[in-house]
């Protein structure tokens, strides 16, 4: 019923919104991509970053460092 209405599932919701939330934790420098993987309820910080990596294009740490150089 999910999929129907809105058109994705609810797990591919569910990642959305972890991944949008990480976005945001990964501009904390004070929180490591370890903390976020156990923050957001990934099975470990390299399914996590394996995840990130492939939904965004870019590792955690990579996504960090751009975008911290861009707001500085």
């Amino acid at each position: 019923m999910f999929k129907k209405e809105l058109g994705f599932s609810i797990n591919a919701y569910i990642q959305h919104v972890k991944l949008s939330e990480a976005k945001r934790l990964l501009l904390q420098h004070q929180i490591s991509v370890g903390k976020i993987a156990s923050i957001l309820h990934f099975y470990d910080t390299p399914t996590f970053s394996k995840t990130f990596k492939k939904a965004v294009g870019l590792s955690p740490l990579k996504y960090r460092e751009l975008n911290c150089l861009q707001n500085e």
